[in-house]
């Protein structure tokens, strides 16, 4: 510093008159900064498109949630069906595959339109992992914590080819996803063929082994007419009790010969010969004995049970096959979309009006600065602004 250095001070007068003096120089920058901006974001400067689309974690219909799994009890309830939740995680998961990236680079053309056209005629593969890369680099993906809502952010210089980028993710999700499902359903489908071949030949092996039951003990038919004559055995001996009674209290007041009683007579003789006859019907066959029916016959029920189950769990993979079946040629929904992808008419970036009105303010701060700058090296100089500057510098 020197001993010659002046102060120099303003007031707001003087402030308002520098300005008015200075008014067509700030104007004037103010006007070219601001066409330079406006020409720049215009012509120079690529404009970005955000475009979004969003799922939500929600379960699909129950069409599709009906995926067999063989769990604990199959064999009581053949196939059950488990629940099966198309969560986020999973979809994001399958958009970051490169199956997913690689259909959306072919179907939508990105090779041309991230301007890999020259790179593709020389080297295909080489212009195909670039698509990939640069529509990983034009895409992220969003998922809220609380909602879990699963949100495709796509950016690219293009808003239509945005929101289709953004759209078309979700439509090659959805399709990975049914194709997996339409798979797993073909596999259920084979390996329940194959479980019913073998429960048909379980089944027809076990009605032999019935029949060969049958024949070597005589438990058959035999059988099943002795216990429907011994059913007629109660009724018929409460009569002959009857008959008896009435019989014994006759003959204490009648003789032997009056024909009431030799009527009783004649009826308790053909009720004793049926019941002999039911007893003759058990000795023919070889079966009185208690200790050989109760053996033959539990064998036979254990038997005719196995085949119930047996056919109970043909029917059971039946039905599990035709709905594996089904759900390998339906068309089903497998993502709950919030939102689809809209192109967006202004850009996210630049913002032409921001961009020009802040170009606007800082020519405006920096001419005003300027200005400021230039009257005080007047003054300093007295009037010559060439001598205010040396006057600053060697103050300085």
């Amino acid at each position: 510093m020197t001993e010659n250095r002046a102060d120099i001070e303003y007031s707001l007068l003087d402030l308002v008159l520098l300005f008015r003096r200075f008014l067509p120089f700030v104007a004037t920058l103010m006007i070219v900064a601001m066409l330079l901006a406006f020409l720049s974001v215009q012509f120079l400067v690529q404009p970005r498109y955000v475009s979004r689309a969003s799922l939500l974690p929600g379960k699909p219909d129950a069409v599709q949630q009906r995926i067999p799994i063989l769990e604990r009890g199959a064999f009581r309830s053949a196939f059950r069906f488990g629940n099966v939740t198309t969560r986020n995680s999973l979809n994001l998961e399958v958009m970051l595959s490169d199956r997913v990236r690689g259909k959306i680079v072919e179907d939508l053309g990105l090779i041309d339109f991230f301007g890999l056209k020259e790179m593709r005629e020389s080297t295909p593969l080489g212009a195909y992992q670039e698509a990939m890369e640069q529509l990983t680099q034009a895409t992220h993906f969003e998922i809220s914590l609380q909602l879990q809502v699963l949100i495709v952010v796509v950016t690219t210089h293009d808003s239509e080819m945005s929101a289709r980028i953004a759209n078309h993710y979700l439509d090659v999700t959805e399709q990975v996803l049914l194709d997996r499902l339409r798979n797993m359903a073909r596999e259920k489908s084979r390996f329940l063929e194959g479980r019913i071949e073998e429960v048909k030949d379980q089944i027809e092996r076990h009605e032999l082994r019935i029949i060969e039951h049958i024949q070597s003990t005589g438990v058959g038919d035999t059988e099943m007419a002795m216990e429907s004559a011994f059913s007629l055995l109660s009724p018929v001996e409460s009569t002959i009790i009857d008959l008896q009674l009435r019989r014994d209290i006759l003959a204490a007041d009648m003789d032997p010969a009056h024909p009431e009683l030799i009527e009783i007579e004649a009826e308790l003789q053909v009720y004793e010969e049926f019941i002999a006859r039911l007893d003759s019907i058990g000795a023919d066959s070889g079966l009185r004995s208690p200790v050989r029916v109760g053996e033959a016959s539990r064998t036979r029920v254990r038997l005719e049970h196995e085949l119930s189950l047996l056919k109970d769990l043909e029917l059971s993979l039946v039905e599990a096959r035709e709905t594996a079946r089904l759900q390998s040629v339906l068309d089903m929904k497998t993502l709950t979309i919030l939102d689809h992808a809209v192109p967006e008419v202004e850009p996210t970036w630049p913002r032409k009006r921001l961009t020009v009105m802040f170009s606007g303010l800082v020519a405006l701060v920096v001419a005003s600065a300027l200005a400021l700058f230039l009257d005080i090296l007047e003054r300093l100089g007295g009037g010559s602004r060439r001598d205010g500057l040396k006057r600053l510098m060697r103050e300085t």
